[in-house]
């Protein structure tokens, strides 16, 4: 299966196989609609520590996870989620939360909330405090790939 997703990933402009079906679902819906590629598992260092996102658009501080219950079985796995996040929304980061029981209109409608794809460009939303992460004022602490 690396092998074909690493195949898929040279052929197809866009693709991103995820770490998991519900990361290749969203990847999928964001490149057959026409949505900007996001960068996949995306490094991010807050105050509050080290994070890995599933998908990223860091030009807008905008990040999407694919919540599936084989990775959130235990309650400290979802105390580590909402800390990641509560850390991140004070950075000035968006989180956009998708889930297996959401059919992919939903997801397709929630992104088009944000991005305007006849116009392709993102919606004016201001999100965020002043000085956050990206904003100006404070320095940037977050870099595609590699170990945060």
């Amino acid at each position: 299966m690396k092998r074909l997703h690493a195949v898929l990933s040279e052929r197809l402009e866009g693709f991103s196989p995820g770490e998991s079906a519900l990361e290749s679902r969203i990847s999928r819906l964001i490149v057959a609609h026409g949505f900007p590629p996001p960068v996949s598992q995306f490094r991010i260092t807050t105050a509050g520590g080290r994070y890995r996102l599933d998908f990223a658009y860091p030009e807008v501080r905008t990040f999407l996870e694919g919540d599936g219950f084989g990775f959130h079985r235990f309650a400290g796995d979802l105390d580590r989620d909402s800390q990641r996040q509560n850390d991140l929304v004070v950075e000035g980061w968006r989180p956009l939360r998708f889930t297996w029981r959401m059919s992919d209109d939903q997801i397709v409608h929630t992104l088009d909330g944000l991005y305007d794809r006849a116009a392709g460009r993102w919606r004016d939303q201001p999100f965020g405090r002043p000085g956050a992460a990206g904003m100006p004022g404070r320095p940037n602490r977050y870099r595609a790939g590699g170990d945060g």
